[in-house]
């Protein structure tokens, strides 16, 4: 089915363009949503692909139809799953349009909005500017009522958790799991949209885990699976109700989805759509009735807005179960310690792309050691520089020797590969943790290579005056 014969088939009511025979969508559901692209795309993908092809197993629209899109998300990356027709079935505009619903009810109460949602070719959802925005302009406030935090959460609950020394996001997702079932809840609207299942790691399987505990997130599993525990003691205690899956749900919902800001954790409707980039565009800022994202430079309609990130993709598919396209960061943050002066300087992340760590942090942390030194002893000496540069290369390169010792699992990846051949978490994971030793293997080799320098590599006289102007430039 052509474009062009969708326009033919396409019908007016009420002056609205309906597709009603492809997508099985009302008039007026049609009609409320004002979009003559979801009606076209939905008579495109009504030609292509059905909803039994495109909502199976844990595919729903609210998994795949949510930012970051089909693309990115283990759950829906199946071969099967077509990404632009999916989201324009019967099914995937009846979701839209109740987001769409709930971003206007929003609005009603109090929330200033100026983006709106789009799903780009390819399989991709995210948040775009609805409107010309300048710096500092205001892309999305909610008032305090309309966030969910731990005032949101009753003294019972509170108080429970505490007794069991839970970790705040313990306590939001019981409360979460709790409102989940309230039948007057304000959140309902909200809570609808929310997915049903996820491919973080309390949803891994026992392979999937053994492989994140032979690397150096395993952290984030030790921390998350104890948090279940700890949030079903606290349920145990009070008798609740609530099942295993609605608890780790819930859990789920709080790990990949809050907000802290100024100290506070928290669940901010909407603002879950602003997909992660390595340039972000925006940024929250609180105020004492409300929760702003401001923009941080001039922002054309249409062009997508993004909160920061500097994360690997193992790191994002552990946590969050997606990759991020065009993600250049591997391996997993470390600061360079010494002087004091040090702090001044960004912690390094390793890269895929250029340098293996920008010059710019490297260079950062070789001319906060020459300012030490000339502040304690005077002008540094020819020699004296490169011993301080090597000291820099030298850390990373122990940094890096040190995360390589981390990615070693129990067995050889080969048999990973092997016994989750048809599972498409596990082999993402394989993929991404020999990526991550190809990184580190580089880190190692071209910082020792680095200590064979004979000179000291100049330090660019922007960064000297970054330093208010002391030490030399060299």
């Amino acid at each position: 089915l052509k474009f062009g014969s969708c326009l033919e088939a396409t019908v007016r009511v009420d002056g609205c363009p309906v597709c009603m025979s492809q997508t099985r969508v009302t008039a007026d559901e049609v009609c409320a949503s004002v979009l003559w692209r979801s009606c076209l795309l939905a008579c495109i993908a009504r030609a292509s692909v059905s909803s039994g092809d495109c909502w199976a197993g844990n595919r729903t629209p609210q998994t795949c139809c949510n930012p970051p899109g089909a693309k990115t998300s283990l759950l829906c990356w199946e071969h099967v799953y077509t990404y632009d027709g999916c989201c324009a079935t019967a099914e995937g505009v009846r979701f839209d349009l109740q987001r769409r619903n709930f971003m206007s009810h929003m609005v009603r109460s109090g929330a200033t909005v100026s983006f709106d949602l789009h799903h780009a070719p390819g399989g991709r959802t995210g948040a775009v500017a609805s409107k010309s925005l300048s710096t500092r302009d205001t892309v999305f406030r909610v008032n305090a009522p309309q966030l969910f935090t731990l005032e949101s959460v009753s003294p019972v609950l509170s108080e429970a958790s505490a007794r069991f020394s839970c970790d705040p996001h313990v306590v939001l997702a019981l409360a979460l799991a709790e409102e989940k079932w309230k039948p007057s809840s304000t959140f309902a609207k909200w809570i609808e949209l929310l997915p049903a299942t996820f491919a973080n790691v309390l949803w891994f399987n026992s392979l999937q885990v053994e492989l994140v505990q032979s690397t150096f997130f395993a952290y984030i599993a030790d921390n998350w699976f104890r948090d279940l525990k700890c949030l079903q003691a606290v349920a145990e205690s009070l008798s609740s109700s609530r099942t295993f899956e609605d608890l780790r749900w819930a859990l789920s919902i709080v790990k990949t989805r809050s907000f802290a800001s100024e100290g506070r954790t928290m669940l901010i409707p909407l603002a879950d759509h602003f997909n992660h980039h390595t340039e972000p565009n925006v940024r929250i800022v609180a105020f004492a009735d409300s929760l702003r994202f401001i923009a941080t430079q001039d922002i054309m309609p249409g062009e997508e807005l993004f909160v920061d990130s500097q994360a690997s993709n193992l790191e994002y598919i552990i946590r969050y179960g997606y990759k991020v396209e065009d993600n250049p960061f591997g391996g997993r943050q470390f600061d360079l310690q010494g002087e004091p002066l040090q702090s001044q300087c960004p912690s390094c992340m390793l890269r895929y792309d250029l340098d293996v760590i920008e010059n710019f942090t490297i260079d950062c942390h070789r001319h906060a050691r020459y300012v030490s030194f000339e502040q304690q002893f005077g002008q540094l000496q020819m020699h004296e520089q490169v011993r301080e540069d090597n000291y820099i290369y030298s850390a990373v390169e122990e940094a890096c020797t040190q995360l390589l010792s981390m990615l070693v699992a129990p067995n050889p990846l080969s048999r990973y590969e092997m016994e989750g051949q048809l599972d498409l978490i596990t082999q993402v994971l394989v993929k991404e943790i020999r990526a991550e030793r190809v990184l580190l293997q580089r880190c190692i080799r071209d910082f020792r290579m680095r200590q064979l320098e004979p000179g000291s590599r100049p330090v660019p006289g922007d960064l000297v005056e970054a330093f208010g102007g002391l030490g030399s430039a060299h």
